[in-house]
C-alpha cells in the first residue's frame, strides 16, 4: 500500500518516499520502524479488540486512496473463516457466498465464479483463486478443504499458508497419509535429500542430513583419489598396462586385475571403498525420499501451533510469512557449494 504523505501515529510526520515502514498485523496501521520500536507495541489495541482496521486520517491526502480498504472486517466466511468487509458479497479467501449458515455442508454451498471447474472441490487455497483457462483447471487445495481438520487444532487452510509453494500436490499428500497413512515417494527429497529439507525451512533435520551427505560425498572423494586409484594403477602395471596412458583395460586384462584382488581381501576391500560411501549415500536418499513427506507434514503442523501460540504477540516475527513456504537464497547457495564441492578436486 502506498502511505506516502499519512502521518505516522507515534511522531505525527507524514511518510515520505523511501522510508521504512512497518504495520501492524493485526490493525494494518503504519509506522516508522524507529517509532514502532520506541512504542513497543501497535497504540491502537482497542481497534483490535473491537475487530476494526486502522484508516488513515480524514484530512490526509491519500484518505481516498485508503478509504475502501479500510472498511470494517467483521463479516466471517462461513467455509474458511476469512474476515471479509461488510459490503462483500463473496469470501475474499475461499470465494463462498457469504451469508450462507455456517453449519450447511460444503456441498451445499453457493460459490463465486472463481470456483475451480472438474476439481471435485469448490475450495482453494486462501487469497488465493483458482487458475483456469482453455481446457484445463487448478486448484491451489489440491481439492482439500481449507476448513478440513489435519490435526484438532489445525486446518488444512492453515497449512496451505505455511507450505505456500506447492500446495496442490503437498495437500492432498498430506490428507491421504492421515486418512490412509499411505504416502508418496518424494523424488526432490531423494534427489538433494538435506538440500530439500533446508530449501523447505526444516533447519534443524536438514542441517544434519546435509553435513551426513557432505562428509561421506568428501569420503567418497578422498577414498577415489587416495585409496581405490592408486590400487587400480598398481593392478594395471602388474598385469602390463600403463596406467598414464589413458587406455581402458580389456575383458581379459579386467579379469586378471579381479583375480589379483580376489587372493588379497583388505586389498578389495579397500580398493571398493568408494562403493560403500555411493552405497551409503543412496540408502540415505531412499530413506529421505520414503519419508520427506511425513516429516515435512509434521513440520508443518507443529509450525502452525507454534504460530498460533506467538501470533498475539505485537512485532514477534512468528508469522506464515517468515516461517512458510521457501528458502530460495539458501537453495541457490548450496547449488553452487554442491558444485564446488564436485569439481575442486579436479583442479588440486
Amino acid at each position: 500500500m502506498d502511505y506516502t504523505g499519512i502521518p505516522c501515529p507515534v511522531c505525527e510526520k507524514p511518510f515520505a518516499d523511501g522510508d521504512d515502514i512497518v504495520v501492524c498485523p493485526k490493525c494494518g496501521a503504519p509506522y516508522h520502524r524507529a517509532c514502532y520500536d520506541e512504542a513497543g507495541h501497535c497504540i491502537f489495541t482497542d481497534k483490535h479488540e473491537l475487530g476494526e482496521v486502522w484508516k488513515p486520517p480524514a484530512n490526509s491526502p491519500a484518505f481516498s486512496r485508503h478509504t475502501a480498504s479500510a472498511e470494517i472486517k467483521d463479516v466471517e466466511c462461513p467455509v474458511c473463516g476469512t474476515l471479509n468487509g461488510k459490503s462483500a458479497e463473496f469470501c475474499n479467501g475461499c470465494g463462498a457466498k457469504l451469508g450462507v449458515n455456517a453449519a450447511a455442508a460444503p456441498d451445499d454451498i453457493s460459490v463465486s465464479h472463481y470456483t475451480p471447474r472438474n476439481t471435485g472441490s469448490p475450495y482453494s487455497q486462501p487469497g488465493i483463486p483458482p487458475i483456469y483457462g482453455a481446457g484445463f483447471s487448478f486448484d491451489p487445495m489440491g481439492g482439500v478443504s481449507p476448513t478440513e481438520a489435519i490435526e484438532e487444532d489445525v486446518s488444512f487452510g492453515d497449512v496451505s499458508k505455511l507450505v505456500r509453494q506447492g500446495t496442490a500436490y503437498y495437500l492432498p499428500v498430506f490428507k491421504r497419509i492421515q486418512a490412509m497413512n499411505k504416502d508418496r515417494f518424494n523424488f526432490s527429497a531423494f534427489i538433494f535429500s538435506g538440500g530439500w529439507m533446508l530449501y523447505r525451512k526444516q533447519y534443524k533435520r536438514g542441517l544434519i542430513f546435509t553435513l551426513i551427505m557432505t562428509t561421506l560425498f568428501v569420503g567418497y572423494t578422498l577414498s577415489t583419489i587416495y585409496v581405490s586409484a592408486p590400487i587400480l594403477g598398481d593392478l594395471m602395471l602388474r598385469v602390463g598396462m600403463d596406467p598414464n596412458a589413458g587406455i581402458m583395460p580389456n575383458s581379459s586384462q579386467w579379469l586378471a586385475m579381479s583375480g589379483i584382488l580376489s587372493q588379497d581381501g583388505m586389498l578389495f576391500f579397500n580398493f571398493c571403498t568408494p562403493l560403500l560411501f555411493l552405497l551409503t549415500m543412496l540408502i540415505i536418499g531412499i530413506i529421505c525420499g520414503i519419508k520427506a513427506n511425513k516429516w515435512y507434514m509434521k513440520h508443518c503442523i507443529k509450525t502452525v501451533r507454534d504460530i498460533k501460540t506467538h501470533e498475539s504477540l505485537d512485532g514477534a516475527g512468528y508469522n506464515y510469512e517468515h516461517k512458510g513456504g521457501v528458502n530460495m537464497p539458501l537453495a541457490i547457495a548450496l547449488m553452487l557449494g554442491a558444485l564446488l564441492l564436485t569439481y575442486l578436486p579436479m583442479f588440486l
